[in-house]
């Protein structure tokens, strides 16, 4: 790995952990809201930014094993 490997993880590594952030705080809303409108929302909204997630890591992984 050069830098511009590590600076690429660190950036896509700090991208994830703001995807699972806002993620849970979606999710907690869902949970507060259960049943309303609003809470139905905010599950869809959780279950988008848990596959971003999962679309991130992915990246990460492909980064290191050469994979792009």
């Amino acid at each position: 790995m050069n830098d511009t490997d590590l600076d690429r993880d660190e950036r896509l590594c700090a991208r994830a952990d703001r995807v699972v952030d806002a993620s849970n705080r979606a999710f907690d809303l869902a949970e507060r809201q259960a049943g309303t409108r609003v809470g139905r929302r905010a599950a869809e909204i959780s279950e988008t930014l848990a596959d971003r997630f999962h679309e991130v890591n992915a990246e990460i992984r492909a980064g290191r094993t050469g994979r792009r």
